[in-house]
Parts: structure tokens; sequence; C-alpha cells
């Protein structure tokens, strides 16, 4: 809007300051709304952190019980056993509109499963596969719940 345009009136000037003071309300919650953001960005990121170091010694659990299996049995036994898992985990995405972010929000199925319903059979196989199997399960369990990426507004 150039300064030839405005026109030297009351109504003029009233117009002009309606403008001004709805962007100045809107400028106020764009505030609000980047203070709210930053505050559950933080939160998250304090989670985030204890999080993670109970994923990493999880997954150093999983993986020394994984390298015994693989001692005491085999790599080819291994993969076997891993195509024999009967029911494939079932993942869902969705997405969420936080305060105009657009936030994934992640549902699976459970993972973890009691012995005899993994698929292959406990007589062939040793214990250090089975608990490989369960230390993974759980690793893979506890990613889940620990999901980092569901944003619930207070």
């Amino acid at each position: 809007m150039a300064i030839r345009d405005i026109k030297p009136t009351r109504s003029e000037l009233i117009e002009l300051k309606k403008k001004i003071k709805l962007a100045e309300s809107g400028h106020k919650l764009l505030k609000m709304k980047r203070d709210g953001l930053i505050l559950e960005f933080f939160e998250l990121l304090s989670r985030a952190k204890d999080v993670r170091s109970e994923l990493n010694s999880a997954y150093e659990v999983a993986n020394e019980k994984i390298g015994l299996a693989k001692s005491v049995e085999g790599t080819v036994a291994i993969k076997s056993i891993a195509f024999a898992l009967r029911d494939v985990p079932h993942i869902e995405l969705e997405s969420k509109n936080v305060m105009g972010v657009v936030v994934p929000h992640i549902e699976s199925t459970q993972v973890q499963k009691n012995l005899y319903e993994r698929g292959y059979g406990i007589i062939g196989t040793s214990s250090c596969l089975d608990e490989a199997v369960e230390a993974h399960e759980k690793l893979v369990e506890k990613m889940d719940s620990q999901n980092l990426w569901r944003v619930q507004l207070r």
C-alpha cells in the first residue's frame, strides 16, 4: 500500500488503526503459539534423552544375546528361524495437526509373543535363541511404547 493511496480522512484513520490492532493481536497470538511449541519441544527433548539411554541399553543386551545365539546355533539357523515368523506386526501411520505443525502418530500391534506363538519349533533350538528373540521383541516393543512422536496437548 503506497502512501499516495491513503486519503487523509477520519474514516481512513479509523480503518488503519483497526488494521494495526489486528496485526498486533495476530503477532501476539503467533508469539504465544511459538512459546507453546518451544515448551512442548523442550519437554519432548528431555523425555527423548531418557528414552535414548534406555533404548541403547536394551539394544546392547539384544545384540549380546543374538551374538551368543549365532555362536551356538549358527547364522543359517538364525535366518531360517527369522523367516518362520507367523504374524507380521501391523503399523498404522496417521498425522495430526498440532498448532499448525503436522505431527505423525504411529500405532502398531503387539510384538512380544509367547514362546509357543513365535512360529518355530522349540525342541530343535536352544534357550540362547529364545532369549535373543525375547530380547529383540522387548527392544521393538520398547521402541513402540516410548514413541517420541506422540505429542499430546494438555
